[in-house]
């Protein structure tokens, strides 16, 4: 498994005993691994999350660890067990936006709701599906849904008040889905209508220059992916244009380059 880093700037990888490294998304170059730690012993990653506050949530065998990150090599600040919990596995965890909980699922059957300031079992919520693999909370903090590998359902959980009743979502096949992403669709829908700003690149994405032209194209897509979540670039009508690019591949061969760019 993987995450992106909040900025999106770095990746980091879960590699089971072998601990978590981050990864450069433009170059592919993977840094130093650290081995997550409990009291005298390494902790197998089994899933990661980023808290509301910029720190790595790792889970593990029975416990959670989280880290900044930001440091090198990055830092415990939080660790939380318990012997009561009796859970082999934690999976696949998030925490609610608002920073309130820490909600994964665990190979016993069961989503954990647990507290994120404390650390305290909040709730032992049950599932519908079988195997509960991860868990996806809404951009309001009030309702997180639960998949399973097994057993053709989503369980959809009310995380405004402390009953935590769910509700199954049939999903029609018997196995999975494994995992799920929560869309924020802007009101009215998506904007069809809205200027855009038309990049053309000639860039050499197959042949010899490749590599570079690879390099090239991901900082291309940075940029756009940047402008357009800060809105747009702004117009003099106090409109925004959305980015859009269009890549021609040059084959690395310098009169094919000349032509495309005449076209473009």
């Amino acid at each position: 498994n993987f995450i992106f880093s909040p900025n999106g700037q770095t990746i980091w990888l879960q590699n089971g005993a072998q601990g978590v490294a981050p990864m450069n998304p433009v170059t592919g170059a993977i840094g130093t691994p650290f081995l997550p730690a409990g009291p005298g012993k390494a902790v197998s990653a089994r899933g990661l999350a980023f808290s509301p506050d910029g720190k790595l949530v790792i889970s593990g065998a029975g416990e959670f660890l989280i880290y900044d990150v930001s440091t090198n090599p990055p830092t415990q600040v939080k660790r939380f067990f318990a012997d009561d919990w009796l859970v082999n596995q934690f999976l696949y965890p998030a925490v609610t936006p608002n920073g309130k909980y820490l909600i994964a699922p665990s190979t016993n059957g069961e989503i954990f709701v647990i507290n994120y300031a404390t650390g305290a079992l909040v709730k032992r919520v049950p599932v519908f599906a079988l195997d509960p693999v991860m868990v996806t909370i809404s951009s309001d903090s009030k309702t997180g849904y639960a998949t399973g590998a097994r057993g053709g359902a989503i369980t959809k959980i009310d995380l405004s008040n402390t009953k935590f009743t769910t509700e199954s979502i049939a999903t029609g096949v018997n196995a999975g889905p494994n995992g799920l992403v929560i869309v924020d669709m802007p009101r009215g829908g998506i904007e069809t209508d809205r200027e855009e700003f038309r990049v053309g690149a000639v860039l050499s994405l197959s042949g010899t220059g490749q590599p570079n032209g690879y390099k090239i194209k991901s900082a291309l897509e940075m940029w756009k992916e940047s402008v357009n979540l800060a809105g747009g670039i702004p117009l003099s009508n106090g409109d925004a244009a959305e980015v859009v690019i269009t890549y021609y591949d040059d084959f690395s061969t310098a009169s094919r380059t000349n032509g495309l760019l005449l076209d473009v």
